[in-house]
């Protein structure tokens, strides 16, 4: 397999690839390093970015989900995971919107700190 570097993609479309961007192998970066591995981005440390309070919610949900529906692919959990939270009322959304405004803070605070150590 041909490694694919993250930070070689490209504007254009492939067809092969249904339309997601099209990638350059690392080896057309890096040359001659035939087993190098991408190179991390901010200081070497990737920051894993905010989640909404939804994206926190189906998290929190899918295994119970899961349960309920053992059959049920990924995007059917989500879907029902989905409904549940246009069910929910103002406030329990509250809770979850407070954990998602915690995880942007985090998120902030994370990248701030990458950013400082690459200098």
């Amino acid at each position: 397999t041909t490694l694919v570097c993250r930070l070689s993609v490209r504007a254009g479309r492939d067809s092969r690839s249904r339309g997601s961007p099209t990638r350059m192998p690392c080896n057309d970066i890096l040359p001659g390093a035939e087993n190098a591995r991408c190179p991390p981005r901010r200081g070497g440390k990737d920051v894993r970015r905010a989640r909404s309070a939804l994206v926190l919610y189906t998290e929190a949900s899918r295994e119970r989900l899961r349960a309920a529906n053992p059959h049920a692919k990924y995007a059917e959990v989500t879907r029902l995971a989905s409904a549940e939270w246009k069910a929910l009322g103002l406030s329990a959304r509250a809770d979850w919107e407070k954990a998602a405004v915690d995880d942007k803070l985090r998120f902030e605070r994370e990248r701030a700190a990458a950013d400082a150590a690459a200098g």
